[in-house]
């Protein structure tokens, strides 16, 4: 017998999509969290603006390194409880990251981190597949890329304002709490994907190994996907790089704005949710 994965009967795709888009806001959350406190990171740890900014890419960078085995674990272990681990591990060590005694220990807790973070973002979209099925699966992930990109957002913005009053850690603090509680949201909801059983025979007449025209399709789609890739990789590396920067630009001579006023730079961050949609309508009809 050959067992794999089927759409069960779920509660409902609603319930399914909030548990989704409450593990992306808290793992984008989390790891943008840093981003605002950049300046004062510096400061604590006698830093210069490029140093400080390893706070953010050695987080991202272990995501986009540890994604793809990620993926690979969920397929062994099932993707649900790689989720889970994620965003609870990820907020555990949020709560954390507020006690580095200095920023070499700091910067390995982010890539611990990052690595969490990538069991969700490496596995959210094939889980969602699982559950809701292909024909409420586009309403479903779009859920979850709202998800993201409020996460993102907010938890730059929580820790902007937190930081003034409550300097660097309590703002990490602050952020790594709503997450917490966005992630046992997450833990609680979170459906379980169901399997049944084919015979042999029936698994047989869909072989795993590809003809040589299947392998040619795949090799030629895999080099058309090269450009996309790097232009993607590109772009949101340069919108990472001038948020880091502007919070340095922002808080110092002439401006001297709070951090909380310094923040309020990534409500621009909301124009990628609303045209990322708009983009999705426009390129199913042309």
């Amino acid at each position: 017998m050959v067992v794999i994965d089927a759409p069960p009967a779920v509660p409902g795709t609603r319930r399914v999509s909030a548990a989704v888009a409450a593990a992306g806001v808290s793992s984008f959350a989390l790891l943008y969290a840093p981003q605002p406190v950049l300046p004062q990171l510096a400061a604590a740890f006698r830093l210069d603006p490029g140093s400080a900014s390893l706070a953010i890419g050695v987080a991202t960078g272990a995501l986009a390194v540890a994604v793809l085995p990620v993926a690979w674990l969920a397929g062994l272990v099932g993707r649900r409880r790689v989720i889970l681990w994620s965003v609870v591990l990820s907020a555990v060590i949020g709560l954390l990251l507020p006690l580095a005694p200095s920023f070499p220990v700091l910067l390995a807790m982010r890539a611990v981190q990052g690595v969490a973070i990538a069991g969700f973002a490496g596995v959210a979209a094939a889980y969602l597949a699982d559950v809701v099925g292909t024909a409420r699966l586009p309403g479903a992930v779009g859920a979850m890329i709202a998800g993201n990109s409020v996460g993102g957002m907010l938890g730059r913005l929580g820790a902007g304002f937190a930081a003034g009053p409550m300097g660097w850690h309590g703002a990490l603090l602050v952020v790594a709490g709503v997450s917490g509680l966005c992630a046992l949201f997450a833990a609680r909801t979170l459906p379980r994907t169901a399997a049944r059983t084919l015979p042999r025979a029936a698994a047989q007449t869909h072989p795993p190994a590809a003809d040589g025209r299947e392998l040619d399709a795949g090799r030629r789609i895999g080099a058309e996907l090269v450009a996309p890739f790097i232009v993607g990789g590109l772009t949101v590396g340069a919108f990472v790089a001038l948020y880091n920067a502007a919070g340095f630009r922002l808080t110092a001579p002439p401006l001297s704005l709070t951090s909380a006023a310094a923040s309020l730079v990534f409500l621009a961050y909301a124009m990628g949710t609303a045209s990322s949609a708009a983009a999705g309508r426009v390129a199913s009809r042309l």
